[in-house]
């Protein structure tokens, strides 16, 4: 009688091991994550008020439509909010786009240039962000004081801008001042991003 009660019970198991129907545990952890393409899609940076889910940053597209923004270049975005941008990344099915690159193309209405301060022997220039550079004449004392950083600036034909913003402020050479006490260079206190629009 004992060896019967034995074999009913390592069947029942062997059937229990064998169900194919997953548990609602195995169905979570094998949800595929959400879909990822490439795309660049353009709007405007604004402050996530749309319910995207971990994103401070929301795009707005001229239909309306919004897109949440994420990642590391994401952040740097808060410096255009209400601002027109053209951004690259990898955009999931819920909405939600993981920001690799974005480029600023226009402030209040105005088209502007992207990129880098940069100052060579043959004048003032900007490196653009996409690629290539610009001349820029007669710079502000304000303008000349962010080379090295990126930013937004108002350029027109005549080369001479008409308002510009800072994007992120970059590395510069005065940064580093020289600390007579001990021979060494140090850090020196960081500089403040100033801005004025067109």
């Amino acid at each position: 009688m004992r060896g019967s009660h034995l074999s009913l019970a390592i069947a029942a198991a062997v059937l229990v091991g064998c169900n194919d129907t997953p548990s609602p545990t195995q169905v979570a952890s094998n949800a595929a994550p959400p879909a990822q393409r490439m795309a660049t899609i353009s709007g405007t940076v604004a402050p996530n008020s749309d319910g995207h889910k971990g994103t401070a940053l929301m795009l707005v597209q001229d239909d309306g439509s919004t897109i949440g923004l994420t990642g590391d270049q994401a952040a740097a975005m808060y410096a255009v909010v209400s601002d027109q941008v053209e951004v690259d990344g990898q955009l999931d099915e819920t909405g939600e786009m993981f920001v690799q690159r974005f480029i600023v193309t226009a402030v209040g209405g105005q088209p502007v240039l992207d990129g880098v301060l940069d100052l060579t022997a043959d004048g003032w220039l900007i490196r653009l962000t996409r690629g290539g550079d610009r001349g820029v004449m007669d710079p502000t004392d304000d303008l000349q004081q962010h080379i090295g950083d990126r930013i937004w600036i108002a350029l027109p034909d005549d080369a001479v801008p008409t308002g510009f913003g800072v994007i992120t402020l970059g590395t510069h050479d005065d940064d580093l001042s020289h600390d007579a006490s001990n021979g060494k260079k140090r850090l020196a206190q960081p500089r403040i991003a100033v801005s004025f629009r067109p």
